[in-house]
């Protein structure tokens, strides 16, 4: 018998950090759901349609997307990251956590994994879009809507549901420039076209 054979220590305390790591930001996360059973407003349905459109049919994690995004860097020779779901966005935008890591999407992947097993998809929909960041000083798609519309979302038009939801990805500045909003509107005028090739 070989006596040099490694055998690795099972590190308990290791084991033990991970394991409270991920009961505090189960935690963090649960302090920010918000259980709704209203129906979709038309922003939730345009950010559907922009950010995660298979977000009914996946438990967190889209595969499909995953595959999709990955053959596109090999064949553009470009890591955009992308193929994150509502449900990703969701637990990113709560922990805080940015690094641009493997081992911090899998632990993403992980957390979003769980809260789909916890709430329902419209409960996870409606506490991003109330925590979402929209731009300079605007938290969820509420103050969105008030200070770019000067409407409750309610009573926001198509268009207007449509730059909110376009806010993701094209945040509004402290002061609105033209540049910023002939970005937003380029990307709510194909959220629209989306939308209605799809009705």
């Amino acid at each position: 018998m070989n006596s040099n054979i490694y055998i690795p220590k099972f590190n308990q305390s290791r084991v033990r950090d991970i394991l409270r790591k991920v009961h505090n930001d189960l935690f963090k996360i649960d302090e920010h759901v918000i259980i709704t059973e209203s129906d979709l407003s038309l922003v939730e349905h345009y950010v559907i349609v922009l950010e995660d459109r298979r977000f009914f049919l996946h438990s967190g994690f889209d595969i499909k997307s995953f595959i999709r995004e990955l053959i596109k860097s090999f064949t553009t020779l470009r890591f955009k990251g992308g193929a994150s779901t509502i449900d990703m966005q969701f637990v990113r935008t709560i922990t805080g956590y940015r690094a641009r890591t493997l081992k911090r999407k899998i632990y993403e992947v992980f957390l979003a994994f769980i809260i789909n097993n916890r709430y329902s998809k419209r409960v996870i929909l409606h506490s991003y879009m109330c925590h979402a960041y929209l731009g300079t000083g605007l938290t969820g798609i509420e103050q969105a809507a008030m200070k770019t519309f000067e409407k409750d979302i309610s009573s926001l038009t198509e268009f207007e549901s449509a730059m909110v939801a376009s806010m993701l990805l094209t945040p509004q500045p402290l002061l609105q420039t033209s540049r910023w909003y002939v970005r937003t509107k380029r990307r709510a005028t194909y959220a629209m076209s989306v939308r209605k090739a799809k009705k």
